[in-house]
């Protein structure tokens, strides 16, 4: 996406929301049955796009929120980081997901 010209914050926007949702605690299942507000519960890798998208909001590094979640293997933060240092940030995502589709 960002390669051809999406905005690096609609970019994670976009990861974020196809990451799958949580599923409905007990306490959850019960308030939807007796008609209550369900609030959705964001899954870990939903958060940790948040935490990217605030970290880049505020001038810091999509690797730093990456790594301090733990979600994905360290060859893949290295290639983020990789990407961000060099510029070829596009590049080296699209690598990163070959690596992760490989798993």
């Amino acid at each position: 996406m960002v390669s051809v010209g999406v905005p690096i914050l609609t970019a994670i926007d976009i990861v974020r929301s196809a990451c799958a949702p949580t599923p409905l605690s007990l306490k959850q299942k019960l308030r939807k049955l007796f008609g209550l507000t369900v609030v959705p519960v964001p899954t870990l890798h939903q958060q940790m796009w948040d935490n990217v998208r605030q970290s880049i909001r505020e001038g810091g590094t999509l690797t730093d929120p990456v790594r301090d979640s733990g979600l994905l293997p360290s060859n893949v933060v290295d290639l983020i980081h990789q990407g961000e240092e060099t510029g070829d940030l596009d590049e080296d995502l699209l690598k990163a997901a070959e690596v992760l589709d490989q798993m």
